[in-house]
């Protein structure tokens, strides 16, 4: 869905908006989409409603903090599959005063409001899980969960104001009085070949260490990238759960010129970690003795949850003021640190919108927009060509930047992402 040529994009919205726009854009993603199989049971009235209620619940307090929390409406492809954590009997009239009420039950991670449309009434009736079969990984296999989670329609209350829709796989926000699409990160061309690369480094070291055999037995389990893609997904979705903001910075080489560390890590490389999980995977199918598919799926569910350990491990580094610092291989080379570029160095330096894909030149964005760690993002980017940077804000929003190898001096900017396609930490 990412790739998808929407009819609108978010220029075609009003300067301020609010929940009745983000009902509009998903309303009209309806009309151009028509897979009801995959869309919430609701009218182009009662999604109004629903968005609308938890718009109204969002600026509530109670005991002075705002509530988080999900509402899942779902598709009729998603009958059967649901996981009911807690059945309301009778149902509960859903109304801005109720929901207030029954946010507090519904547990945090992959957890939502179960809601139906039953003539003019909106009811609920339970807390699901949103999880389905999908989100399990298949033993041994490499491949890990998206979470994508059930079909149908859901609305995440971030904060204040502050909503996500989701249906088919297409997210719009309202936030700060704007609506917009939201597109998962990796549709970026230069996350993607970082991905292939670490991808390509794997099986060359795995080729070298466990033999052809090894890597033969492995061709048919699935793509590494996937696997990159999805625990540093977990990485960024971790960072942007805990609200504090964070910086992770991607160097193109060993080099630490313009940056002071506070805190150096000797020991932490998120891809030795991604590397044992992936030498621990096998075809289940294929092993008749129980001794040893008992023996393999202990390795492979320890390296597994090793991964995750790692990944959230540095995500909550991101909660030290400063930038982390990675290598262009996940090795984790220190954090707390300061960007130390002045600005009359990158003075003839340029941040660009670009195409995804082709970077192509869109426009100039306006830094002073931003606050301290974007623009510390920017011009280290713009003195170290092929550095990544991925800013997480305190209002959760997720930009990329990146300095152009091609031409030095113009850092790509991309915003409006969102790493929501996490893999499951077990």
């Amino acid at each position: 869905m990412s790739g998808m040529a929407l009819p609108w994009t978010d220029a075609d919205t009003p300067e301020f908006c609010g929940p009745e726009h983000l009902a509009r854009a998903m309303q009209m993603f309806r009309r151009w989409d028509s897979a009801e199989e995959s869309e919430g049971r609701l009218t182009r009235e009662g999604l109004r409603r629903v968005v609308e209620l938890c718009y109204r619940v969002s600026l509530s307090t109670e005991e002075g903090r705002h509530p988080r929390f999900v509402v899942f409406v779902p598709a009729p492809s998603a009958e059967g599959h649901m996981g009911l954590v807690a059945d309301l009997e009778p149902p509960v009239a859903l109304t801005a005063q109720t929901l207030r009420r029954l946010v507090p039950s519904i547990p945090a991670g992959g957890h939502a409001l179960f809601v139906v449309e039953r003539g003019d009434d909106l009811l609920a009736e339970g807390v699901v899980s949103l999880r389905d079969a999908t989100d399990v990984p298949q033993l041994g296999r490499p491949a890990v969960s998206f979470g994508l989670g059930l079909p149908g329609f859901t609305v995440r209350v971030d904060g204040p104001g502050q909503l996500r829709a989701t249906e088919k796989g297409l997210t719009w926000e309202l936030n700060t009085g704007h609506v917009r699409p939201v597109s998962h990160y990796a549709i970026l061309r230069v996350v993607q070949d970082w991905f292939a690369s670490l991808s390509l480094w794997l099986v060359r070291r795995h080729r070298e260490e466990a033999g052809a055999d090894a890597v033969r037995e492995r061709e048919g389990l699935g793509d590494p990238s996937l696997v990159f893609d999805s625990v540093w997904s977990f990485v960024l979705s971790a960072t942007i759960a805990q609200g504090h903001g964070g910086c992770f910075v991607v160097l193109p080489d060993a080099d630490e010129t313009n940056l002071k560390l506070k805190y150096r890590v000797a020991d932490m490389d998120l891809f030795e970690a991604v590397y044992r999980y992936w030498d621990a995977c096998f075809d289940s199918a294929l092993l008749s003795d129980a001794a040893l598919l008992e023996q393999r799926t202990a390795r492979w569910e320890g390296a597994r949850r090793g991964m995750y350990s790692t990944a959230r491990a540095l995500a909550n580094l991101a909660n030290v003021d400063g930038c982390v610092v990675l290598t262009n291989r996940l090795r984790v080379v220190g954090f707390g640190g300061e960007i130390r570029v002045p600005e009359e160095d990158v003075a003839n330096s340029a941040c660009v919108d670009a195409d995804p894909r082709s970077l192509e030149r869109r426009g100039e964005v306006e830094l002073q927009q931003f606050g301290t760690r974007h623009r510390s993002a920017y011009r280290l980017c713009a003195r170290r060509p092929g550095t990544l940077a991925f800013v997480v804000s305190q209002d959760r929003d997720l930009r990329v930047f990146y300095g152009r190898r091609d031409r030095p001096g113009e850092v790509c900017l991309w915003q409006s992402l969102g790493a929501w396609m996490a893999g499951d930490s077990g």
